[in-house]
């Protein structure tokens, strides 16, 4: 069965918050020069944004936008499979905090080209009846601006990691759930030495002839051997004597184990024949061992010794 291809948040990201990109693009950027010293010292300039007095006042026009994607975004994250979910959230915080830092770095420098400016004196350019006004009350309200909205962009991307920190903690009782589920092979040591799974999967493949296919990858390997998992059984190229002696030693070596009566049943699930017809569960259960015992009697000892049995 192909893989689908795994979900990115790319595309997405941009899809949802589109709207708050453009809002940077479009703001209208206004400079008023206030010349009255009673109201502020040094003849401050003010800086207006969208028509705001305030940088909070835009700064909340623009978290508000930005809360709109947010919730555009997360209807799209909840349609994936739980497994998908977490890397693609994690993945997500990061790339947004990305294109936005992107996007603001050019919205700051747009308000600093509208800024005249005398290259000697760095003073702005204005009417001889004002007061000239240092270009440093301008730069500071520029970076104050621009930090203010990062902050509304930080309270989105911890959004994401918050969302991302649930769905990983969902993961893991998921996990547990299907793992104390009632059929299927349980493999004993998968929290203290899952990668000896591997030493297994590497074992059944190498045998001559492989009693696996060669082409199998470690995580539908690695589902076999945990209950309540749905998945394409594998295909087993030995014979049901071998397949029967296989999992009648790893289960009393205590290497896997079974949580229901149904052993046959979970072994039939999880393992097929070369064409993918099913093995009957009677002709698995009835089996005595093979004849020549040697070869898998050395695959259960190397993941004997990868476990420490």
């Amino acid at each position: 069965m192909s893989r689908k291809n795994k979900a990115t948040p790319q595309p997405d990201l941009e899809i949802a918050f589109g709207k708050a990109l453009i809002y940077l693009q479009k703001a209208t950027v206004s400079f008023n020069i206030l010349s009255s010293e009673d109201l502020y010292y040094n003849n401050r300039a003010l800086i207006e944004v969208n028509g705001n007095a305030t940088f909070a006042a835009f700064a909340l026009e623009f978290g508000d936008v930005l809360f709109l994607g947010y919730n555009q975004f997360k209807k799209k994250a909840l349609k994936l499979s739980l497994n998908e979910r977490s890397d693609y959230l994690r993945a997500s915080s990061h790339y947004l905090h990305e294109l936005f830092l992107e996007a603001l770095d050019k919205f700051k420098h747009r308000l600093s080209l509208n800024l005249k400016l005398e290259p000697k004196t760095k003073s702005l350019i204005v009417p001889d009846d004002y007061p000239k006004i240092t270009f440093l009350d301008f730069n500071e309200g520029i970076d104050s601006l621009s930090e203010r909205l990062k902050s509304e962009l930080g309270t989105i991307t911890t959004k994401l990691e918050t969302l991302q920190k649930e769905y990983s903690a969902q993961e893991v009782i998921d996990d547990l759930k299907r793992l104390n589920s009632n059929e299927g092979i349980r493999y004993e040591h998968y929290h203290t030495k899952p990668d000896c799974l591997n030493v297994l999967l590497k074992s059944l493949q190498n045998h001559d002839p492989p009693l696996i296919d060669k082409t199998l990858r470690l995580p539908h390997f690695r589902r076999a051997f945990k209950p309540g998992f749905t998945l394409d059984p594998i295909k087993w190229h030995g014979t049901a004597e071998q397949l029967h002696y296989f999992i009648s030693e790893l289960e009393s070596k205590e290497v896997i184990s079974f949580n229901s009566r149904k052993k046959w049943s979970a072994v039939a699930k999880a393992f097929c024949k070369p064409n993918t017809d099913p093995w009957p569960e009677t002709t698995l259960s009835g089996n005595g061992p093979p004849k020549e015992t040697s070869n898998i009697d050395s695959i259960i000892k190397a993941i004997q010794t990868c476990i420490g049995l």
